[in-house]
C-alpha cells in the first residue's frame, strides 16, 4: 500500500524495498500492488544497494549482473539474480548517516521503539549493532543469516557516543539478534564492551536494551557488569513454556534455563521481557497451558 501511494505521487521514481519479507517472498512483493515496487534487495542490502544505485547513475539497465537483487523481467517472470555472500567484516560499513534524514534525526527516532513497558529508559531514543547473525536454528526464525559476525568494539562504542553528542540520544537499543547467551566467549565479548561504556562515562548519561537467549551459559557476573554499564533490559527468545514445543521449534533449550536465566537478570537488577509466541504446531491446550504457568 505505501509503495502504491509513492507510485502515484512520483511516477518516476524507483521503488526498492528490502528486509525479511521482501526476501522470503520476492514474487509477491514484486506483483503487488499493480508491480509498485520495481526491485527488491535480497538479505544485506549494503553492497547490493550500492551497487544498483550506481547501475542507475550510469542508465544502465543490465540489473542481472548485480548479485542480491530480484525484480521482474519485461515478460513479468520473477529474476533473481546469484546470492551476495554475508559481509563477513562489519568494521567494513559505515555508521548510519542520520544527518542525512529530513527535517532531522529526532523527528524519526522520538520515542520509536520504547513503549510504556520500559519506564526506566528515556527518549530520544536509537538503535545500533554490534554484531550480526545467530548460529540456532529455531523453526520459525526470519533471520536471513546464520553466520555470527561482530564488529569492533571501539568503533561500536564510538558510534553510541556519536549518538548522544550529536543527537542528544538518551536510549540505545542493541539491536543485535543475540547479545547475550551464545557461549562463554561472548561472556568476555559483553564485559568488554561494557567496561569501554563505563570508561567513557557514558553509563551516566545513556540506557541501553538488549535481546537475549536463555542458555546455560549466562552468569550473574556478566549481567552485573551489563547494570554496572547502563543496560536495564534484557527482551528474551522465551517461545513457550512447554518443553516439547521449544524441541519441536528446535529452540535448543531447556524451561530451566529461561527460569534460572530470568531469575539471574533479577539478582543483577537487569528488567526482563519475555518474547512468547502462541500456534505452533502440534501445540495443544495443555502446552499453552505451560506457557500460562511459566509466565
Amino acid at each position: 500500500k505505501t509503495a502504491e501511494i509513492a507510485r502515484k505521487s512520483l511516477p518516476n521514481c524507483r521503488i526498492i524495498t528490502g528486509g525479511f519479507g521482501s526476501t522470503k517472498e520476492p514474487e509477491k512483493v514484486l506483483k503487488a500492488g499493480n508491480r509498485a515496487v520495481d526491485f527488491i534487495v535480497m538479505g544485506e542490502g549494503e553492497i547490493t544497494f550500492l551497487e544498483l544505485l550506481e547501475q542507475f547513475k550510469k542508465n544502465d539497465n543490465d540489473f542481472f549482473k548485480i548479485n542480491g537483487l530480484a525484480f521482474l523481467d519485461q515478460g513479468g517472470c520473477l529474476v533473481i539474480t546469484k546470492f551476495r555472500d554475508y559481509i563477513k567484516d562489519l568494521n567494513f560499513l559505515p555508521w548510519p548517516a542520520y544527518h542525512l534524514l529530513y527535517p532531522d534525526f529526532l523527528q524519526y527516532s522520538g520515542m520509536h521503539g520504547l513503549n510504556n513497558t520500559y519506564k526506566n529508559l528515556k527518549g530520544p531514543a536509537g538503535v545500533l549493532l554490534t554484531s550480526r547473525g545467530c548460529p540456532h536454528r529455531c523453526a520459525f526464525c526470519s533471520l536471513g543469516s546464520k553466520m555470527y559476525r561482530e564488529r569492533d568494539i571501539k568503533d561500536a562504542v564510538d558510534e553510541m557516543e556519536f549518538y548522544k553528542n550529536k543527537f542528544g540520544i538518551k536510549t540505545l537499543q542493541i539491536y543485535d539478534d543475540e547479545f547475550i547467551g551464545l557461549s562463554p566467549k561472548q561472556n568476555e565479548r559483553v564485559e568488554e564492551s561494557c567496561n569501554e561504556i563505563i570508561k567513557r562515562n557514558l553509563h551516566k548519561s545513556l540506557g541501553f536494551w538488549v535481546q537475549g537467549r536463555c542458555s546455560q551459559f549466562v552468569e550473574l557476573k556478566t549481567l552485573k557488569k551489563m547494570k554496572e554499564s547502563g543496560i536495564k533490559w534484557i527482551a528474551w527468545g522465551v517461545e513457550s513454556g512447554s518443553q516439547k514445543v521449544l524441541d519441536s521449534i528446535k529452540k535448543d533449550i531447556k524451561v530451566e534455563n529461561i527460569v534460572r536465566d530470568f531469575s539471574l537478570a533479577k539478582k543483577a537488577g537487569i528488567k526482563s521481557l519475555a518474547f512468547m509466541m502462541l500456534g505452533f504446531p502440534g501445540e495443544t491446550s495443555a502446552d499453552i497451558k505451560l506457557t500460562d504457568k511459566l509466565v
